[in-house]
């Protein structure tokens, strides 16, 4: 066995398998009980949650291109453009909460509405 993974590139140290984010790294045998699952599957959390994935449950955005064009920044970019959009988060709540309020007593007065035409 070489001192690398082919991997991933890191030195064959259990340190390193601990820390690598590859679902499937060469690292894997080094790590022994409940690390390996726990590795295991936040290596397949992290392969999931893509920077346009997050973009998109952060901002709603839906335009196809604009997540393409997230999907292919650098690393560095799209780690700053999460950052930003991840503490404009909770103004975001705001927003989607004043809308479904917004949009919760306009379906009020709409049925009000068609009830007194009904008895009119």
């Amino acid at each position: 066995m070489s001192d690398r993974c082919k991997i991933c590139r890191q030195f064959a140290e259990p340190v390193n398998a601990a820390r690598c984010t590859r679902e499937a790294c060469g690292l894997t045998p080094l790590l022994s009980g409940p690390d390996r699952f726990r590795r295991k599957y936040q290596a397949g959390l992290v392969s999931w949650l893509t920077p346009d994935l997050l973009y998109h449950a952060f901002t709603g955005e839906d335009d196809d291109y604009e997540l393409a064009r997230i999907a292919r920044l650098d690393h560095v970019l799209s780690t700053c453009l999460l950052d930003k959009v991840e503490r404009q988060w909770p103004a975001r709540l705001d927003q989607i909460a004043a809308a479904r309020r917004k949009e919760k007593q306009e379906s009020k007065k709409a049925v009000q509405k068609f009830i007194l035409g009904l008895h009119a």
